[in-house]
């Protein structure tokens, strides 16, 4: 969050910037009054149970306007109906994305150049705190069933608008 609202200063009348545990059951209470336009989440949504994940599409659903959209940039599996593309998607898992398209620089060379930016450590050590083993033992929800949820939620349609193996960019819309 640090990093988004050192991009974006300019749009800081525009954005809300919502730090809540998404897992908790009174998180929306940290959300503004009212409906709203998008909301966005990155790397976030696949710590989550399905059950999990369930709650929070209703509650995004219900916080959207009618035409708001939800972007979701994460890991999202292929379904079992694709064991061959599941399978080479985690053969894949080790090549780095960056190289691939060209940015010269891969996850974990980010990660390690944020990690010793002392402008940072305070952000580092959050983040450190937050991160647990639990995250290991979600079982993970495959893009088909993240389709379904949003459709149960109340979102009237769903696409994949960018992929790369299994690291998407979902759209929903209320």
């Amino acid at each position: 969050m640090h990093l988004g609202r050192t991009a974006l200063p300019d749009l800081a009348d525009r954005l809300t910037w919502v730090d809540a545990d998404l897992r908790s059951r009174g998180w929306t209470s940290r959300l503004p009054a009212g409906r709203v336009d998008a909301v966005v989440s990155t790397t976030a949504l696949h710590w989550l149970s399905q059950a999990e994940l369930a709650r929070v599409y209703r509650a995004v659903a219900d916080r959207l306007r009618r035409g708001g959209v939800l972007l979701n940039g994460d890991t999202l599996h292929f379904d079992a109906r694709a064991p061959t593309a599941h399978d080479w998607a985690r053969q894949h898992r080790g090549f780095d994305l960056a190289h691939s398209i060209g940015s010269g620089e891969s996850w974990q060379e980010w990660w390690t150049a944020v990690k010793e930016d002392p402008r940072l450590a305070t952000e580092v050590r959050e983040r450190a705190t937050r991160v647990s083993a639990r995250h290991e033992r979600v079982p993970p929800v495959d893009v088909e069933e993240h389709t379904r949820l949003l459709r149960r939620a109340g979102f009237r349609e769903t696409a994949v608008v960018w992929s790369h193996w299994e690291n998407r960019v979902l759209l929903a819309v209320r």
